[in-house]
């Protein structure tokens, strides 16, 4: 609550500044808290609107986050549809301005969509290139690497191949 009543002052301080980026990220922020919480349509929300900011000002960070973000909200909520299209829509803006952190995102969030809708060999696809970006940013995320391998496990298991978690490199 103590994050909520912070950002909430942020965004009030960023409106009476006409600060666009800045109510954009704080709006972003005020949907991740209400992720966490479990509460996605509000969250949703705030994602949404954050998104309208991030495209109306041509932040496209902001914008590849947003839509990653909206992507996994939607996820959530099982709407596979909603959520491979924005995740689809992220991955291709993050690709163009190089941000390969969110690369890492949009590309799991896909691979988990492949692999739910029994598209194994997208899933491991989409995984594996989340996992090659990982390393090679150097990016020591346990949680990440706990999915991606979940994942990869989980989709040799279908494909009736070897998984061999030593090729997992942390």
């Amino acid at each position: 609550d103590k994050a909520l009543d912070y950002y909430g002052r942020s965004l009030a301080i960023d409106e009476d500044l006409g600060d666009k980026h800045g109510m954009g990220m704080s709006l972003n922020n005020i949907g991740t808290v209400h992720n966490d919480k479990g509460d996605l349509d509000t969250a949703l929300d705030y994602n949404t609107r954050s998104l309208a900011i991030d495209e109306e000002i041509g932040n496209k960070y902001g914008i590849g986050e947003c839509l990653s973000m909206i992507g996994t909200l939607y996820l959530n909520k099982v709407d596979y549809d909603k959520g491979l299209d924005y995740l689809a829509r992220s991955l291709r803006i993050v690709e163009e301005i190089g941000d390969k952190f969110g690369m890492v995102y949009s590309l799991i969030g896909i691979g988990n969509v492949y692999y739910i809708r029994g598209d194994y060999d997208k899933a491991l696809d989409y995984s594996n290139r989340s996992l090659e970006i990982q390393e090679e940013i150097g990016l020591k995320d346990w949680s990440l690497m706990l999915q991606i391998t979940t994942i990869l496990y989980l989709t040799y298991e279908h494909l009736d191949k070897e998984y061999d978690e030593k090729e997992i490199h942390v």
